[in-house]
């Protein structure tokens, strides 16, 4: 039973994460993070708003994404590949 107990401590410590670089939790930060990023890059660019008419001046962001991790700057620039609700509803009614 120590035996057993003694590795079920030594398990969980490595689990709820150790002080140090060799705890399971920090091992897993940064691939945790490539791979969050990796996923996020594959959705499409929809933006819930109509077309902008100009470009140049930016809309403001949703409130629904304030607490979002990406800038909502960083997804105005490349507006090429821009997926806007009146396309959507374009292709559904085609």
């Amino acid at each position: 039973m120590r035996l057993i107990g003694s590795f079920v401590r030594s398990i969980e410590r490595l689990v709820d994460g150790a002080p140090d670089d060799n705890g399971l939790m920090q091992a897993l930060r940064g691939p945790h993070s490539e791979f969050k990023r990796a996923v996020r890059q594959t959705a499409p660019d929809f933006r819930p708003l109509p077309r902008p008419e100009r470009l140049s001046i930016p809309p403001a962001p949703p409130s629904f994404l304030v607490d979002e991790e990406t800038d909502w700057r960083d997804q105005l620039k490349g507006t090429s590949r821009a997926i806007y609700a009146e396309d959507v509803m374009k292709k559904a009614n085609s």
